[in-house]
């Protein structure tokens, strides 16, 4: 398994994966607490992105959701033993090189 992490705009997540909108106007959470935004493909399948553990205690359910708010966002898709890759929201740095020994 690789420890790699990477990180992309927003904009070019949702662009790759078609998706084309939001569901709901502010951020929810699920039984656990966890802060997340619906997304919706062209298919009209949700996608729930969930935020970082930094970001998320940035936010809360009542958190309105526009493109204003979004547009700082990135996506890093890091892997984890459970779950395998999982893309998390986050304001995290793009400017990280992998090592590759």
């Amino acid at each position: 398994m690789s420890n790699s992490i990477n990180i992309v705009s927003l904009q070019s997540y949702c662009e790759s994966n078609d998706l084309i909108q939001i569901s709901g106007k502010t951020v929810r959470t699920n039984d656990n607490g966890y802060p997340f935004i619906t997304f919706m493909d062209k298919g009209n399948k949700a996608h729930n992105l969930y935020f970082s553990k930094a970001e998320a205690e940035k936010v809360s359910d009542s958190t309105p959701i526009n493109m204003s708010f979004l547009r700082d966002f990135k996506v890093s898709m890091a892997e984890t033993k459970e779950n395998g890759k999982l893309p998390k929201l986050t304001r995290g740095s793009d400017d990280r090189t992998d090592l590759a020994w």
